[in-house]
């Protein structure tokens, strides 16, 4: 499975890594819904992602995703708060 790595469009990526450059969250939405999973940390965007359907895999470290983790039947939690 490919993977594709979103940056927005001041940012670079290393030249060994494939990505997309997003201009605004409308674009980020409809490439979101397009992705057959989506795997991000406690962000804006992983929330984005499960709000359009995408399957979401999230990361959490130091806040409580029992508060903050993106609702949906397709998001799975991976760490959190002690």
């Amino acid at each position: 499975m490919p993977v594709r790595w979103l940056h927005g469009p001041e940012e670079k990526l290393p030249p060994d890594l494939s990505g997309e450059s997003i201009q605004d969250l409308y674009e980020l939405a409809k490439f979101l819904s397009r992705a057959r999973i989506y795997v991000g940390n406690d962000s804006g965007i992983t929330h984005l992602a499960a709000a359009v359907g995408t399957p979401v895999m999230a990361f959490f470290r130091t806040t409580d995703p029992r508060v903050w983790a993106p609702r949906g039947v397709a998001v799975d939690v991976v760490g959190g708060w002690r």
